[in-house]
């Protein structure tokens, strides 16, 4: 896809406009992005808050690299969960920690989406905003549904009675089972997850940011409400471990949304360009962490 659109595009004029954007743009998109991953690990904290702070932001560092060099977000979660909780008791937790505080990141990008569906002056499908809402309403159904008492017991006799009877998949039950005790616990503390979801809603606000930071300093004028919706499609759409690092799906993506606002293809992919760089950036910082293998995950001795 990336080749495509290479091909298809007038490349000299992407390097163009790499070279006419400015270098303290770059620099403060790239504080943004900085200051979002610190901000990202104070909000895994709140489910965590055994954990140190600054061993979580060097772990969404180290998210990051396997973001970068592999199938996106997905594999940098995963690295997360891999690296904390491997032969660990608390490794259910870890891993239910992760899975809610991504919900709680989708629902704060779908919400900031919706607003923007709801002020652009942009025609749009009325269908898109009825989506967002029903996708934000079945992730904070899935944070809390593990409180349904019904619910919980029905799970918990089927894994117990697998873990039972299975001695090949005994390990797997096991697992899940520790998944479920966690999902259980989490769902049960509202408060955290509506602050985790509050700080989603600011990490959101400063990603569309980036954008548009980035949009204008490459001549793409858009407003802040139609960077609300198209930061929501890019996200949703590179989130999905199709490419590596999301190549390709980010360009197609930006070249089609953009040109619904006239922008033209080689704007568009010097701006998903950019946007890799960032990345690229902050992956390298991840990189350094992994290779030194500083032990930064041990639990306070109390």
């Amino acid at each position: 896809m990336l080749a495509w659109f290479l091909i298809k595009s007038d490349v000299g004029q992407i390097f163009e406009h790499l070279n006419k954007l400015p270098l303290g743009i770059f620099l403060l998109a790239l504080a943004i992005n900085l200051v979002f991953l610190i901000l990202k690990a104070w909000r895994w904290s709140l489910l965590l808050p055994d954990f140190r702070l600054s061993g979580l932001v060097k772990l969404n560092f180290i998210g990051q690299l396997y973001a970068v060099i592999s199938a996106g977000q997905f594999a940098g979660e995963a690295a997360k969960i891999y690296i904390m909780g491997k032969g660990q008791v608390y490794a259910g937790r870890v891993a239910m920690s992760v899975l809610i505080d991504k919900l709680s990141g989708i629902i704060g990008l779908l919400i900031m989406a919706l607003l923007g569906l709801i002020f652009t002056s942009s025609a749009l499908p009325k269908s898109m905003s009825w989506t967002l809402t029903a996708l934000a309403l079945a992730c904070l159904i899935l944070i809390f549904s593990a409180r349904l008492k019904f619910a919980y017991e029905y799970l918990t006799k089927l894994l117990n009675r697998r873990l039972s009877r299975s001695v090949r998949f005994k390990k797997a039950f096991g697992i899940l089972l520790n998944l479920l005790l966690a999902w259980r616990d989490y769902s049960k503390k509202s408060k955290i997850i509506f602050f985790s979801v509050l700080t989603s809603l600011v990490l959101q606000i400063m990603l569309i940011g980036v954008y548009q930071l980035l949009g204008l300093g490459l001549g793409i004028n858009i407003s802040f409400w139609d960077w609300c919706w198209l930061t929501a499609v890019v996200g949703g759409l590179t989130v999905l471990p199709i490419t590596i690092g999301g190549l390709g799906v980010r360009e197609a993506s930006l070249v089609g949304l953009l040109g619904y606002f006239t922008v033209a293809p080689e704007k568009a992919l010097a701006l998903s360009f950019s946007l890799f760089g960032l990345q690229v950036i902050l992956a390298a910082a991840g990189a350094v962490w992994e290779i030194k293998r500083i032990k930064i995950f041990k639990l306070p001795n109390n």
